[in-house]
């Protein structure tokens, strides 16, 4: 399956070449302190975990770079843990730091969420987000999760 572009204007494919921007989002320690793997350490090692996540067949994980309105790198949105079998996937997202609050992820997410109910036939979405981090945890709540 070929990732859609979605109805937003934030949303598209993330090429290997997408690197530099999503590095400062993947490379950020402070970013990164709430993900399952460290930061990375340089932009080659950003631009090999973008080719392993594009290796990834989509019926499991899915991955798609944000843009602000000018059109610059703003963070990174995914689905993975698919079970199609039982409806149910689990969703992530990193912005990068100076994009904090600007509300470019909850729209973005939106668009991924609504996404995934509808063309993947999903039932249950998780977030899974460390009790810390309260600014996800808040975009959770916008978005509809609950705890």
């Amino acid at each position: 399956m070929i990732l859609p572009v979605l109805e937003t204007t934030r949303l598209r494919s993330i090429p290997e070449s997408d690197a530099p921007g999503l590095h400062r989002a993947w490379g950020d320690p402070g970013g990164m302190r709430f993900w399952d793997v460290a930061a990375s350490r340089d932009v080659a090692q950003t631009a090999a975990r973008i080719r392993s996540s594009l290796a990834v067949d989509t019926a499991w994980h899915g991955v798609w770079a944000i843009e602000t309105q000018a059109g610059d790198f703003a963070g990174a949105i995914n689905y993975h843990d698919r079970e199609a079998r039982h409806g149910r996937l689990a969703l992530g997202w990193i912005t990068v730091t100076a994009l904090h609050g600007s509300g470019v992820m909850t729209e973005a997410a939106g668009g991924v969420l609504r996404h995934c109910f509808t063309a993947m036939d999903t039932h249950r979405i998780d977030a899974r987000i460390e009790a810390e981090n309260t600014a996800s945890r808040r975009l959770a709540a916008k978005l509809g999760f609950t705890q």
